[in-house]
């Protein structure tokens, strides 16, 4: 995909790793990121030390939290995006047949149900 055609991105899990490297990379290439993580200061850290503030957009919230989630869908239904990145998550360790399945039905709600749908409804209406 070519970055010249993405204006803005949603990734979510920004806060280190993986989905803060992404942000980094759509940053330096001067596309809007819209970062949520349980602690946005990071990126912000770094955003700000690259001047690169004018396209970070943060939200602090924990997604598996039901009251916070509401806020956020609100929040992001006013922005159209181009990529959504769902990066946010725990790990659950070991053979699929030996985990919790509770845990692993929180990882699929985490960025399934909680972000991914909202997203579809507000495409398909």
């Amino acid at each position: 995909m070519k970055l010249n055609n993405i204006k803005s991105v949603f990734i979510s899990g920004a806060s280190k790793g993986i989905g803060f490297e992404l942000a980094k990379q759509y940053l330096t290439n001067h596309i809007n990121v819209f970062c949520v993580a349980r602690n946005t200061t990071p990126i912000t850290i770094w955003a700000k030390e690259q001047n690169l503030t004018s396209y970070l957009q943060t939200f602090n919230c924990d997604l598996s939290q039901i009251a916070t989630n509401r806020k956020l869908i609100s929040e992001l239904n006013k922005i159209d995006f181009d990529i959504m990145i769902n990066n946010a998550g725990f790990s659950v360790f070991g053979m699929f047949e030996n985990t919790n399945i509770d845990d692993e039905l929180n990882l699929i709600d985490l960025n399934i149900r909680l972000l991914a749908i909202p997203f579809f409804i507000k495409i398909l209406l």
